[in-house]
């Protein structure tokens, strides 16, 4: 067993989760498809990644993955996924498939366009490693105890927030980024990218880094010569609050999670009177986090999980079929484990 680090995303067909691993020089991608070797009882299903740290994307057409934090000398982070499904035992991030993308920044995500371009963004970010850790921005690590406390990361985001979008060209062996497009966004950070390359919707901020809501805008993307002309207009916001968000992959969704505050929303909304309720104290001392749906054309949210205290639902993600993949850290018992979610697919019934 082990602890994750930092974020968890699977590929469009749910064979491969990845994520970063608390305490190894690496990371590790699950390989759902392979089973155990009987014979050396070794688990097969776990490929250890090398010269990566955490932040893993896949392309929506299952074409690549990327990840971020390679060591020094080694910065290549953007693979073919032949790679993978190659079934190798380890992956050095040098295999032929791989090439370098040193301008796409942290908490990359990753789209593809109708037209064959993929796309990679990144924005101004908070850090989000779940409960308890050390290396997060102040949000959910306030003092839950003060009344008022909202403790969903915090949205330190500037009046110099920007969009960047590399481009990247697959040449039928390794993507290839092309030159990047800045895009001012103002206040606006945790910026995530559609699975068509369409849709990129971000947390936004007040002056004084209060989450306002979200924001979606509409990616009007023009080739132009080895690049892209891009316009970002927007076309919606909501005001909900929440950590980053993900779309589906029909773009009719988006999940994300919420880390229970001392609010009376977040009280009344988990059935108790309010935050007095005794039976919502125990929220208050060991936290929590749930998983809620929106639906973009109404704004509607539904919480899809009912997490006890000190159980945390974090970092969910679509696969291309609509199920959700989800990582639930619970600090009673001190594990961890990924659980599926076929909530979406239930509403469209």
């Amino acid at each position: 067993t082990y602890r994750s680090y930092f974020w968890t995303r699977s590929s469009a067909s749910g064979r491969f989760i990845a994520h970063g691993v608390a305490g190894v020089a690496g990371s590790y991608i699950i390989d759902l498809q392979r089973t155990d070797n009987p014979a050396t009882a070794a688990d097969e299903t776990l490929v250890p990644i090398a010269n990566t740290q955490y932040d893993p994307s896949f392309f929506p057409d299952d074409g690549g993955f990327m990840f971020q934090g390679g060591t020094v000398g080694a910065k290549n982070n953007t693979c073919a996924m032949s790679v993978l499904t190659s079934n190798p035992a380890a992956v050095s991030m040098t295999e032929v498939g791989c090439t370098v993308s040193t301008t796409v920044g942290l908490y990359q995500h990753v789209g593809r366009a109708l037209d064959g371009d993929s796309f990679a963004i990144d924005s101004q970010f908070t850090n989000d490693n779940g409960p308890g850790a050390t290396n997060n921005g102040p949000g959910y690590d306030a003092d839950a105890t003060v009344p008022g406390a909202e403790l969903d990361p915090r949205t330190e985001f500037s009046s110099r927030g920007r969009i960047d979008f590399t481009p990247l060209m697959f040449d039928g062996t390794r993507y290839v980024p092309r030159p990047m497009v800045h895009l001012d966004t103002p206040y606006e950070g945790d910026t995530v990218l559609s699975p068509s390359a369409r849709l990129v919707m971000s947390r936004v901020a007040d002056p004084i880094d209060r989450q306002l809501g979200y924001v979606l805008r509409r990616v009007d993307a023009t080739q132009a010569g080895n690049s892209y002309m891009i316009e970002v207009p927007e076309i919606a916001r909501y005001c909900i609050k929440g950590a980053k968000p993900s779309f589906s992959f029909d773009e009719r969704y988006v999940v994300y999670h919420h880390y229970v505050g001392n609010t009376p929303a977040d009280a009344i909304e988990l059935g108790f009177t309010g935050t007095s309720d005794p039976g919502f104290q125990p929220y208050l001392q060991d936290g929590a986090a749930n998983l809620y749906l929106m639906e973009l054309t109404t704004g509607v949210t539904r919480r899809l999980t009912s997490m006890h205290p000190g159980q945390f639902a974090l970092f969910p993600h679509f696969r291309s079929d609509g199920w959700i993949y989800a990582d639930v850290r619970d600090r009673n018992t001190d594990h961890e484990y990924m659980i599926a979610h076929d909530g979406a697919l239930i509403l469209e019934q």
